[in-house]
């Protein structure tokens, strides 16, 4: 029940603010106050992992607290004009890879395209490890394959 899960609770709401505090803080992306965060891919894919490692660690009692499920609920939002997270993942990373080129479009550095390839490995093979099998969080992701 919600008595013993104050503290998974707790641990949710940082990690969803930390990541929405690197990705841009608003009324869909919520941040508490005095969370700090970097702004870059390969913090944000890290920050990510850290929302799914603790919503698929948290006790299963502590599930069916109306925080976790509000945080399954955020993660299932996959229209990308109102997921920051999906936006990041299907438009904004996915943008730096579109060939040919259009005029005036950022172009990244190898080394940065490198540590975003890095993320999305990174996000994609502690997924397929097991994380995305998780039974009973019906998590948005495991739609996108």
């Amino acid at each position: 029940g919600e008595s013993g899960c104050e503290l998974s609770d707790a641990r949710l709401l940082h990690v969803q603010s930390t990541l929405c505090m690197s990705l841009g803080c608003s009324d869909t992306c919520p941040c508490q106050n005095g969370t700090r965060a970097h702004g870059d891919w390969p913090s944000q894919v890290t920050y990510m992992h850290d929302v799914l490692i603790t919503l698929s660690n948290s006790e299963t009692e502590c599930l069916d607290t109306d925080t976790a499920r509000d945080i399954e609920a955020w993660l299932n939002i996959i229209d990308t004009q109102k997921s920051f997270w999906w936006y990041t993942w299907l438009i904004f990373q996915v943008q730096y890879y579109d060939m040919p080129r259009l005029p005036g479009d950022r172009i990244e550095s190898a080394q940065t395209l490198g540590r975003k390839c890095w993320a999305f490995a990174y996000l994609k093979d502690i997924w397929q490890q097991g994380l995305g099998l998780q039974e009973g969080l019906g998590l948005g992701m495991q739609q996108r394959g």
